[in-house]
């Protein structure tokens, strides 16, 4: 794993798909939606702003490594 990868978990919860992190650079993450494909997709969009937001910082998203994404 990437040491500067930004470990992003999923979970299947009530009929959602939720993602969250544990990681203070993705901190305040919080994605659900009933369709996958949706959820994924915000999940990259969210991580951009947090990372604006929280630490003044633009994420590349260009490199597959940036994001893992893992079962808790």
């Amino acid at each position: 794993m990437n040491a500067s990868a930004i470990k992003v978990e999923y979970q299947y919860v009530g009929g959602a798909h939720f993602f969250s992190s544990k990681d203070e650079r993705a901190q305040g993450l919080c994605v659900a939606n009933r369709n996958l494909d949706v959820a994924f997709q915000q999940v990259g969009q969210q991580l951009k702003i947090l990372a604006k937001v929280n630490w003044g910082e633009e994420i590349n998203f260009d490199r597959r490594d940036t994001v893992i994404f893992c079962m808790p």
